[in-house]
């Protein structure tokens, strides 16, 4: 389920790619992307993280995923990530952020600022449901679905239902059962607070696409307003 993120969650964050290999375009991130993705689907990841989101950055070693993760059981989040790094022997991980692992998650309040937690929350939605498109829909028919409403039509006002929404109903399960499907493309049409990129920015990072080359926030209006 998406849009569910408790208030009680400890966020951290691990670097990884292939040993010894550095991502050098977009191929390998997607590789990395598919070796990691059986992570994501194992009981005790989900049993201890809430939540997650992916996406390319650059470190002094070089390109690497990062994987992003909401955790309620710190300590178990890390030693289930590790262990599947440890086992597959393809990956290594490169950097970690991880918090506190002593501490109880009680007192973690990582989600107690409602426009930050909303903001995890669509970074967990749209991650879950373009892994869900990969699969069913194809890694490069998704980049092109989106690249291409990106360029021609949120630059000109048009809102996503209207375009991709069609695509996303066939091939991603998360997406079906929201029950607020406006709101997801919302966040994708808006930026989440003065110090945060819109969302459209974080999904082209994530799927490796060129984002609107600029965002007018007339134009954004009018995509909240409309119908």
């Amino acid at each position: 389920m998406v849009y569910d993120i408790p208030v009680k969650y400890a966020g951290g964050a691990v670097f990884v790619r292939f040993r010894n290999l550095q991502i050098v375009h977009s191929d390998d991130y997607f590789a990395v992307m598919d070796a990691v993705r059986p992570l994501l689907e194992r009981d005790d990841f989900k049993g201890c993280t809430v939540g997650f989101y992916i996406n390319i950055i650059t470190l002094p070693q070089g390109h690497t995923l990062r994987l992003n993760y909401l955790s309620v059981d710190v300590p178990e989040t890390i030693r289930v990530i590790e262990q599947f790094v440890n086992d597959g022997g393809t990956l290594e991980i490169v950097q970690v952020e991880h918090p506190n692992r002593s501490k109880p998650i009680d007192e973690y309040d990582d989600g107690a600022d409602r426009i930050e937690l909303d903001f995890k929350t669509f970074l967990d939605a749209y991650t879950r449901i373009c892994l869900e498109m990969i699969a069913s829909y194809g890694r490069d028919e998704t980049r092109q679905l989106v690249g291409a409403y990106f360029l021609n039509d949120y630059v000109r006002g048009i809102r996503p239902e209207r375009v991709i929404q069609d695509a996303f109903l066939q091939h991603s399960t998360s997406f079906r059962d929201l029950v607020d499907k406006r709101r997801f493309w919302n966040d994708m049409i808006r930026p989440h607070h003065p110090q945060r990129d819109v969302g459209a920015h974080f999904v082209a990072n994530f799927l490796c696409v060129k984002e609107p080359p600029v965002y007018v926030q007339q134009t954004i209006d009018q995509m909240l307003n409309a119908p």
